[in-house]
């Protein structure tokens, strides 16, 4: 908040309705904050304790921090798209300018544990592609260490991805001209600047996932975006351009791409439906399997959506339960007055107004709401930055915001290992409502690709009985779901990228098919789930795959 102490300095939070805070999987936070001219810095805030990691000046020089790259620190760039980012270690990425070094501007690396800062790259510096660096952007960062960064040589055009950790080199992930996996090449991978610097970077996933989005020739001429997915050297389309959307037409006009870590990806594009109905919209969802969620023409209780948030890295207020949190403007249709307000949109439920103008706040109605974006925990805490009037007048604040969702699901039991040698895994997203058409999805990754599967389940209670060279962890009576496809690598790979998923809210309603037991529409009923599949790689009767299990307890 405002004025808030910091060893001899003292914050101030200039718009922290328009300027958010970057957050990591277990609450860490990362924010810009202005000191008063000419003293501007990097925050770490580690569970309410604040630490000054680097300082500079701006406009003037002089009383900035040291840097490894020689001078001090100059604009640590003050701005609503250019914020550092942080990690559950208290590892940062951050951009800055540099008086009186080697190199005028680069992207350094704050390490936690040393407390130390490293230099990752500097304008000027040569690139893995030839070359040398002309502007580097911000970059994003995962709890292992990885960074992933834009920057270009001359201009946006030639900019490229690359990803780098603490001790080794530069590594590009792609840049104009490499092979798109959907056909093509390359044409860029930056699409907003701030002054010089590149904003809206890729992001880097728990799991090494690097999602990004990009252009490419389109085939009835011009250029085309697309989102895409890059691990392991593999290279992926999620979406493009003239893909069906939900709900009739096709995607076009993609903004970055937010994912979470169960594998699913939100992100803002529009729909095109025909000239003159192109709303942008909001999308959640997975390859083949997108929801359409809220749109710029929608209404939220009974109030008319004339502005909405758009999607924009590092920012991601996508959690693993699939919940979304997005800034909208909001027209009441009686006063015509509009407001800012927050909106949560849980999967398989209708959207909700979480927060808006002039609800309370422990320091005082709220006075701003983000314009911009908000950022949410794996497990669905937000930061939200709020103007709020106190009794001595309006402050600038970053407020926690525990999302209330059901308790999380209890996973036990024990896998078996399959013929890849891959321990499937199981998990539970979202909330299982007796009354919800959908939004609780049961999935097991890691399994073998292009098999059958079935879900079993049961509310008997846990076993741990041998089966089938694993152990089968649903207490009789077993039901079984109705079979799903694992997908993957094509043939004739054979290899651990298969998913079983199920939604759980959609079979028990009836509408998947089979014949779902009575107890799972029942609020109070307690489900055990475990996912079996078949794998050819073992001799009969062990030529199945079976997963660890899941326990749950149905909600109304």
């Amino acid at each position: 908040m405002d004025n808030q102490p910091l060893g001899l300095w003292t914050i101030q939070l200039q718009s922290a309705w328009a300027y958010s805070a970057s957050q990591a999987s277990n609450g860490n936070l990362a924010l810009l904050v202005d000191f008063g001219l000419p003293s501007q810095g990097i925050v770490l805030s580690e569970s309410g304790t604040h630490t000054l990691i680097a300082r500079g000046c701006y406009p003037s020089g002089g009383c900035g921090d040291p840097t490894p790259i020689g001078g001090t620190f100059g604009s640590m760039y003050i701005s609503g798209q250019l914020v550092p980012d942080v990690n559950s270690r208290g590892d940062v990425v951050f951009a800055a300018n540099v008086e009186g070094g080697s190199s005028s501007q680069a992207l350094f690396f704050y390490e936690h544990s040393t407390q130390t800062i490293q230099k990752i790259a500097a304008v000027g510096d040569p690139t893995p592609t030839g070359g040398s660096f002309g502007a580097i952007g911000i970059g994003s960062i995962n709890d292992a260490g990885d960074v992933v960064f834009l920057a270009y040589k001359t201009s946006y055009l030639d900019g490229m991805i690359l990803r780098w950790k603490s001790g080794g080199p530069l590594v590009k992930v792609v840049a104009p001209g490499d092979q798109a996996p959907n056909g093509g090449t390359f044409q860029n991978v930056i699409f907003l600047l701030i002054g010089q610097l590149p904003a809206w970077p890729p992001i880097m996933c728990e799991d090494g996932r690097v999602v990004f989005l990009a252009n490419k020739a389109h085939s009835t001429g011009g250029f085309a975006r697309g989102i895409y997915e890059e691990h392991n050297g593999q290279m992926a389309c999620l979406v493009f351009s003239q893909d069906p959307a939900p709900g009739g037409g096709h995607f076009d006009g993609f903004w970055p791409p937010i994912p979470n870590d169960q594998g699913e990806v939100a992100f803002v594009a529009k729909q095109v439906q025909g000239p003159g109905a192109s709303p942008y919209v909001w999308f959640r969802g997975r390859p083949g399997q997108w929801e359409r969620v809220v749109g710029s023409s929608d209404t939220i209780n009974g109030q008319t959506i004339t502005g909405m948030g758009g999607s924009a890295s590092p920012f991601s207020g996508f959690d693993d339960a699939g919940n979304l949190l997005v800034p909208f403007k909001l027209r009441d249709p009686i006063t015509s007055v509009e407001k800012q307000a927050l909106i949560l949109c849980r999967p398989g439920l209708e959207p909700e107004i979480l927060l808006q103008v002039g609800d309370p706040s422990p320091l005082g109605p709220i006075t701003q709401l983000p314009i911009g974006q908000v950022c949410m925990t794996p497990n669905s805490v937000a930061v939200v930055g709020m103007e709020v009037m106190t009794a001595s007048g309006p402050v600038d604040a970053h407020m926690l915001i525990d999302i209330c969702v059901p308790p999380d699901t209890t996973t036990y039991c024990t896998a078996k290992v399959n013929s890849a040698g891959c321990l499937p895994r199981i998990a539970a997203i979202g909330i299982p409502s007796a009354s919800a058409q959908a939004g609780f999805v049961v999935q097991a990754d890691r399994v073998l690709n292009l098999k059958s599967g079935l879900l079993f389940y049961g509310v008997s209670g846990k076993a741990s009985t041998p089966f089938a060279g694993g152990t089968l962890c649903v207490k009789a009576p077993v039901k079984r779901a109705v079979p799903v496809s694992s997908g993957g690598s094509p043939p004739p790979s054979v290899d651990c990228s298969g998913l079983y998923r199920l939604d759980l809210n959609a079979f028990a309603s009836g509408q998947l098919g089979g014949s779902p037991a009575s107890g799972l529409s029942v609020p109070g009923t307690t489900v055990y789930c475990q996912w079996y599949g078949r794998d050819p790689g073992y001799p009969q009767p062990a030529n199945v795959q079976l997963s660890d299990a899941v326990e749950y307890r149905v909600v109304p």
